[in-house]
């Protein structure tokens, strides 16, 4: 029903590859955003998924806050900040989706108060991730999910030897590097994934899966209800 991504501006930077949405809203009123992160070094490789249940107030309140933004009239927007402090900012993408389809806005420096926007749709806009804020705010337990998606990273630098932690390659096929340079993305489910999810829990960021004489980095994450897997 409605995603919010960090749009980002490095999209081949090992740090944002495969990232979850910063929020996943259902039409059922469950909200799934990630957690905490521990500041520490190697990190889970697994991001920390959580799950909100919305009252019917807030789940009401979320829509009125939808409508008010312009979101389901929208069609392909990007709003550009105007030149000043925090120009540059990563653009966060929102995309409403209803009976007419996909509806989707980009704002540069959405979650930046220094950054100057003169459109009006932006303070409904931030608005809205207000009121996602608090119904995270009010309570959420971990999400684990039954579908992962999986993308695989070649050439990528491999860490300082303290921090190496070869582990044998798991996925099922051997990896396949694409022609055009991208990185490969598959998605898993049923018996693959829960043993999947299961082995990459006992990873961490600075993990490499060995193939041959390869060391290559995986960027795994569990699949959000309703979503497809390998966004673009």
């Amino acid at each position: 029903m409605l995603e919010v991504w960090n749009a980002g501006t490095f999209p081949r930077n090992e740090h944002w590859i495969g990232r979850p949405p910063i929020y996943w809203l259902t039409g059922a009123g469950y909200l799934y955003s990630e957690g905490p992160v521990a500041a520490i070094w190697p990190g889970f490789l697994l991001p920390n998924l959580q799950e909100s249940a919305a009252s019917e107030e807030g789940f009401n309140t979320v829509l009125r806050a939808i409508a008010a933004s312009g979101l389901p009239g929208a069609d392909e927007v990007r709003i550009p900040a105007l030149p000043g402090p925090g120009a540059g900012a990563s653009a966060i993408e929102l995309i409403f989706h209803n009976e007419a389809g996909a509806h989707r806005i980009a704002v540069e420096g959405l979650y930046h108060r220094e950054v100057v926007h003169t459109d009006p749709r932006v303070p409904p806009l931030r608005e809205l991730l207000r009121e996602l804020d608090a119904i995270v705010a009010s309570g959420s337990s971990a999400y684990r999910g039954d579908r992962v998606q999986v993308i695989v990273g070649f050439d990528l630098p491999l860490p300082e030897p303290g921090d190496r932690n070869d582990r044998p390659w798991p996925l099922p096929d051997p990896p396949a590097r694409r022609a055009d340079g991208s990185f490969p993305c598959h998605v898993f489910d049923g018996l693959t994934a829960a043993a999947l999810l299961a082995v990459f829990g006992e990873a961490n960021q600075a993990t490499r899966w060995v193939w041959g004489e390869e060391r290559l980095q995986l960027f795994p994450r569990p699949l959000l209800p309703g979503e497809p897997g390998c966004r673009a």
